[in-house]
C-alpha cells in the first residue's frame, strides 16, 4: 500500500518500458492491460489523492486473479466487471 503524501509522491516500484518523446508536448505510452496506446502531456504524474486510493483499492481487491487463465477477450470483460464492484 501507498500512502497519498501532499507535494510529490515517490514511485513505489520500477516499471517497465522506454517513455518515447515526441515533437509535441506529449508522450505516449504502451498499456498492455488494455492493449492500446496512451497519450499523456508532459508532466502529468498520477499520483493525486484519488488516483492513490484508487490504486490502494485496486491492490487491496486484485480483480485479474478473479479472471486468470482465461482468454484474453473474456479477461477483459471479467477485468471490466471486477473493476466496476470496486
Amino acid at each position: 500500500m501507498v500512502e497519498y503524501k501532499a507535494g510529490v509522491l515517490e514511485s513505489p516500484i520500477n516499471t517497465m518500458g522506454h517513455v518515447k518523446m515526441t515533437a509535441f508536448d506529449s508522450r505516449p505510452y504502451y498499456k498492455p492491460s488494455i492493449n492500446k496506446i496512451v497519450i499523456r502531456t508532459k508532466g502529468v504524474l498520477r499520483r493525486s489523492k484519488a488516483v492513490v486510493d484508487r490504486n490502494n483499492r485496486v491492490a487491496t481487491a486484485k480483480p485479474a486473479k478473479a479472471c486468470k487463465g482465461k482468454p484474453m477477450a473474456e479477461f477483459r470483460k471479467c477485468l471490466r466487471e471486477q473493476m466496476k464492484k470496486i
